[in-house]
């Protein structure tokens, strides 16, 4: 049976018994004792996983997340053995506990992670199973840890792995991406032309478990616009911005449009305006993730330099361009948009990191 505690416990939870396969808290008033912040960008991720996890904990919950408390359509033996009550019961009681946490999660990102994470999951979902299927509370936080999770390699994707045993140089590689990430989130410039000058890796070397290249990050993270306009400047010669993608197909321009890094999204056309129609793997376009995002000056500033004929039959003809064009006049700020598109002048943009 359930286990019983006074109304004045403001955190409850039912243990996992005979009647309960999945556990739910009897009482849930006050999370914000647990989440005091809400997950806007990377800086934020680890304390943000810290507070989530110690919630998910202290109500019995963290194994909808970890993969041991699994929804019934995918184990018909919860824990190894015959459950009480029939599959549609056990399913509902799942779902029940799945939708809490996933309410938690959701409920603790920002606005504009939120509107991302929620469509890209539903877009993928639909192309993955051709379903009306709700995502779980386990993709979710998958999802974020795919992409504010630093996991760097031991070897870079793009070296060959040596053959025996790990050696000192490969190690030193090893640190050096290391060095990359952390200095690049930083803004220490210093120490990262220090790593790139030790011509043991570059740019373009992929330094995160999503393939994102210190390009990437820099355009993800950092807020001064020089720092991007430094690096640009010593790629490996011959490389072409619009090659520099990460493992979804996203290029720096998609990052930008992403979390609204005007000041990059700037520089990098001025650099290859091919890049404004390139799609990710998903067919996304950086005006497309922009609007998505809400992120409407940056948005602004890509469609004025869509300006021949090629380029808006590329970018508002097809199924990706009926999305798209669902997208702008969905907008709230549409009008806005139209109006401003049409002015060169605008004002630097806060970058969100």
């Amino acid at each position: 049976m359930a286990s019983s505690s006074s109304s004045s416990n403001l955190h409850v939870t039912l243990e996992v018994g005979e009647e309960n396969t999945y556990p739910y808290p009897s009482h849930v008033y006050n999370t914000h004792s647990f989440l005091t912040l809400k997950l806007s960008g990377r800086g934020e991720y680890g304390i943000w996983k810290t507070q989530m996890i110690c919630l998910l904990e202290s109500h019995g919950m963290f194994g909808i997340i970890d993969g041991t408390l699994v929804s019934p359509e995918t184990s018909s033996s919860v824990f190894g053995k015959e459950k009480v009550g029939d599959h549609q019961t056990q399913y509902r009681l799942w779902r029940r506990s799945d939708a809490l946490v996933k309410g938690w999660i959701l409920g603790s990102l920002s606005k504009e992670i939120l509107g991302y994470v929620v469509n890209r999951l539903t877009r993928k979902l639909h192309q993955e199973t051709n379903s009306d299927h709700d995502f779980s509370a386990k993709d979710v936080w998958d999802e974020l840890q795919t992409l504010y999770a630093p996991v760097f390699p031991k070897l870079p994707p793009v070296i060959a792995p040596p053959v025996g045993a790990d050696t000192p140089q490969d190690e030193d590689i090893a640190g050096d991406l290391h060095n990359l990430y952390s200095n690049i989130q930083r803004g220490y410039w210093e120490w990262v032309e220090y790593t790139l000058n030790g011509g043991r890796v570059t740019e373009i070397d992929k330094i995160t478990n999503n393939g994102n290249t210190s390009l990437h990050v820099a355009v993800g993270t950092s807020k001064k616009w020089e720092f991007l306009e430094i690096l640009l400047e010593k790629i490996p010669e011959n490389t072409q911005l619009i090659d520099v993608t990460n493992s979804e197909g996203s290029t720096l321009l998609h990052v930008a449009a992403i979390i609204g890094n005007t000041d990059a999204t700037k520089i990098l056309v001025a650099r290859n305006q091919d890049l404004l129609l390139a799609e990710d793997k998903e067919g996304q376009t950086p005006l497309a993730l922009a609007l998505s995002n809400m992120h409407m000056e940056t948005a602004r500033h890509l469609l004025q330099h869509i300006n021949t004929d090629t380029q808006k039959d590329a970018l508002f003809s097809g199924t990706t361009g009926d999305g798209l064009l669902v997208t702008l006049i969905s907008s709230k700020d549409f009008h806005k948009c139209q109006l401003d598109s049409k002015s060169s002048s605008e004002k630097p943009a806060h970058l969100i990191g």
